[in-house]
């Protein structure tokens, strides 16, 4: 049997965990939450944070098909995990956990929110930032010098 993934046991529900995801936001300037949902599941949560006067829109999908198909190629601890209800679960329990971890740095002075989250900022109805600087592949970020990329 492969090692476990972090939360995969959990058997904590989705909606739970974009309650306990919204009750972490809200003590960092988020004004606007929103639940993302395809054929009345939750897929993502979606929120605005407010910096000097300025709404930015952020995107956090749960990408729970990564973790289904490393549990149906045995690459996880539980078979259970391939059943898409506990993907779900595991997806957003760790997307809970990663916000926490993240937000602790904004709290101690580590990191800001933008900084943080500069990945899942949506550009417009449907892209992240992420989305168009891979489409772009990632075009001006990496760094040459004459043919070689440092």
């Amino acid at each position: 049997m492969s090692k476990a993934l972090h939360m995969e046991s959990t058997s904590i529900s989705v909606i739970k965990t974009c309650s306990d995801i919204e009750e972490v936001l809200v003590r960092h300037n988020v004004t606007t939450i929103m639940k993302t949902f395809v054929g009345g599941e939750v897929t993502g949560i979606q929120f605005i944070y407010e910096e000097d006067g300025k709404k930015i829109p952020i995107k956090i999908p749960f990408k729970w098909e990564a973790i289904q198909r490393l549990a149906e190629t045995g690459k996880t601890g539980y078979k259970k995990t391939a059943n898409p209800d506990q993907a779900k679960r595991v997806a957003a329990r760790l997307e809970l956990r990663w916000i926490q971890s993240m937000l602790a740095k904004v709290e101690v002075g580590m990191a800001e929110m933008v900084e943080i989250f500069m990945p899942y900022i949506m550009i417009d109805d449907t892209r992240t930032f992420y989305d168009k600087i891979k489409e772009s592949k990632f075009k001006g970020l990496l760094l040459t010098t004459g043919e070689k990329t440092i």
